[in-house]
């Protein structure tokens, strides 16, 4: 057997976080792994699995930070479920950016579950339940009372038909308590919520949350400090989930 394809078992333990979150920056991939050693020792087992097609990476354009995800014989090798809906190259910058708020949102003591959009499209019946799949499903407790909460992230600003007929079925759906809207821009956060308010009215935002955050495609993100719109005033994103 050629050595140079020889897979360590230990080595692929450290990739394990993949196969739930599919695609972290390589930071959140070492410290997921509790990996013994240093970090400049896990880069470079980080780059023998790419070397093997076992994981590929991709950088932000915007952070400069590197992103890893599993390849098919990455999944296959983690015993990652056949069938699982593929990254595309259109989807990388979305679909890091959605799984580090997720995985930030996780801090706070009201969120205390998160299943992704592959996690959701894999379960059965899913969609014939809940009929709309967001980009991930939270699972919270507030004040005693227990709620799931559609997320959705906005990076760039779609048709207006389009997010507000997403907007109305999950307005009609009772199959989500909330729905948390996420933007990196002041532009089309300022424009969804006018275009809501004139469509559904301020009744909307007793479901419909909102999230400003512009340090989300910087290379310090920080989730504290995500302005909040919801009931028709701001608060504090502490103050919302922090209970």
């Amino acid at each position: 057997m050629d050595k140079s394809l020889f897979v360590n078992g230990m080595h692929l333990n450290y990739i394990m976080s993949l196969k739930k979150w599919r695609v972290l920056n390589l930071q959140s991939v070492f410290q997921e792994s509790e990996y013994p050693g240093s970090y400049s020792t896990f880069k470079k087992i980080i780059t023998s699995l790419e070397s093997k097609n076992l994981i590929k990476s991709f950088q932000d354009p915007f952070s400069s930070k590197k992103y890893l995800f599993l390849t098919e014989s990455g999944e296959a090798y983690v015993g990652a479920k056949e069938g699982m809906p593929s990254l595309s190259n259109e989807t990388l910058l979305h679909d890091s950016k959605a799984v580090e708020i997720c995985m930030s949102l996780k801090d706070f003591p009201a969120i205390k579950d998160v299943e992704l959009e592959h996690q959701l499209v894999d379960r059965t019946a899913f969609k014939s339940t809940y009929r709309i799949c967001p980009d991930a499903l939270i699972y919270g407790e507030r004040k005693g009372q227990k709620f799931k909460m559609a997320f959705e992230l906005e990076l760039t600003r779609k048709t207006k038909a389009k997010y507000l007929a997403k907007i109305q079925q999950y307005l009609d759906s009772s199959a989500y308590d909330y729905v948390f809207y996420y933007f990196p821009g002041v532009g089309v956060y300022t424009s969804y919520q006018e275009h809501i308010s004139e469509a559904f009215g301020e009744k909307a935002f007793s479901k419909i949350i909102m999230g400003l955050n512009p340090t989300l495609l910087s290379k310090q993100f920080d989730i504290k400090k995500t302005k909040i719109f919801f009931q028709n005033k701001e608060v504090d994103i502490e103050t919302l989930f922090g209970i």
